[in-house]
């Protein structure tokens, strides 16, 4: 799972960029803002993108000077499935931290880094995750644990890849 383009599970299209930059500011955008934003692609294709979306009606377009200005149709019906989308990596961070603070042996100091942090998340990424135990935590006990959450697809679904079905 690519936690840095969360659009990408359902789309790996530019428009899943576009909307994720549109689902997670409360702002407007030009083509060239979203392009800053998204460091790549052209804004010929961004604007293509703005365009398809605004016949669709999940992005609003109104016209600033001489420009046009973008932003997502939060009355629309997709907009809820969108910005839950959107924020996939926070959401990520809340499950994570509401299942660790559930064990019997909670860690002491937890942290997500790597490409995860970075922004450069692949679809064949792995996720680097740091546990800090405390020092009277028993060693098969914390163990378990460990291993119980590398393997819970409920909480990390990137963690593991599962193949084959």
């Amino acid at each position: 799972m690519e936690l840095n383009r969360p659009l990408a599970t359902v789309t790996p299209t530019l428009d899943g960029d576009v909307l994720a930059v549109l689902a997670t500011h409360d702002a407007t955008f030009t083509t060239g803002q979203i392009h800053r934003v998204l460091n790549s692609f052209s804004e010929e294709g961004i604007r293509k993108v703005l365009a398809r979306l605004v016949l669709q009606g999940v992005v609003l377009r109104e016209r600033i000077g001489p420009a046009y200005a973008y932003r997502l149709n939060t009355l629309h019906l997709a907009a809820g499935p969108i910005v839950a989308l959107a924020k996939l990596f926070s959401t990520f961070l809340s499950l994570l931290e509401e299942h660790l603070s559930g064990w019997e042996y909670p860690p002491v100091y937890a942290a997500v880094f790597g490409s995860a942090v970075r922004g450069m998340m692949t679809a064949e990424s792995d996720l680097d995750l740091f546990l800090v135990r405390d020092i009277d935590t028993p060693d098969a006990e914390w163990a378990s644990q460990v291993s119980e959450v590398i393997g819970d697809r409920s909480v990390a679904a990137g963690e593991r890849r599962h193949r084959g079905g």
